[in-house]
């Protein structure tokens, strides 16, 4: 039966609400992942430089000939520093899942409603410096799956000026990218890019964390804004059918709980 599924076309409206709905503890699981993962990171960081700080002061304290003072046994901070980056690249990893699903959800109810294809621009939903929510979506999953052909793309640096690539190519699609990412993150163009930038996209889509616990609901709400502008510029009873999903939605949560 599984494989006859997909044959049968569903209502966007229906399937984006649905899938929001049955994706919802995962996505939230690996959400709270990623931002533990990193947190964890820090601290690591943190333990790291601690070490370090300590074999100086032994150090210095064996040049003194100082009996006074006994140092601590400290760990390894390189291996404190090795497990730093395995723990960045959790973080990465897990924020990946949240993005690549919020990408998959919106980019489907933006073909089945609007119709075309999948680009980056026009983008719908939150704005966040400069940039909107699907944007930045594509920008995050793109980076997480696609980094390292960019450096066989693009093998010196700084990376070409798009205005000098041919639009429609794989180099103009990927220096696209590229430049959000730039921008929005503050990294140079003479850096290669190897921050967790879809950690980086969860944390400005989040736009709480340091002040505030991480939250799902913040980004399941920015991909729902999302939705609501492209059923708008579609016109018709586009938004009159999300809206009733979306209430639909609503009511039987109340009534399970």
């Amino acid at each position: 039966m599984a494989s006859f599924v997909r044959l049968s076309r569903l209502d966007p409206y229906q399937l984006f609400v649905s899938t929001l709905r049955e994706a919802r503890p995962v996505m939230r699981l690996a959400y709270d992942s990623a931002f533990q993962a990193f947190t964890r990171r820090n601290d690591l960081v943190m333990e790291s430089l601690r070490s370090q700080l300590d074999d100086q002061a032994s150090f210095e304290l064996d040049l003194t000939g100082s009996s006074w003072h006994t140092p601590r046994r400290t760990q390894d901070p390189r291996r404190l520093h090795a497990e730093a980056q395995v723990m960045d690249l959790q973080a990465d990893q897990f924020a990946s899942l949240v993005v690549c699903f919020g990408d998959d959800a919106i980019q489907r109810f933006r073909r089945a409603v609007l119709g075309g294809d999948s680009a980056m621009r026009p983008g719908f939903g939150p704005t966040y410096f400069g940039e909107r929510l699907t944007t930045l979506l594509r920008v995050g999953s793109n980076a997480f799956r696609h980094v390292s052909e960019w450096d066989d793309m693009f093998t010196t640096l700084p990376y070409p000026d798009i205005s000098d690539v041919k639009p429609g190519t794989s180099e103009y699609r990927a220096l696209q990218n590229i430049e959000v990412i730039q921008r929005m993150f503050g990294i140079g163009k003479h850096e290669l890019i190897r921050d967790p930038i879809s950690w980086r996209v969860i944390v400005t889509i989040d736009g709480q964390y340091g002040t505030a616990e991480p939250s799902y609901e913040r980004f399941e709400q920015a991909l729902i804004q999302a939705a609501r502008d492209i059923a708008r510029i579609a016109g018709g009873d586009a938004a009159s059918l999300l809206e009733n999903e979306l209430a639909r939605e609503n009511t039987a949560e109340l009534q399970i709980q």
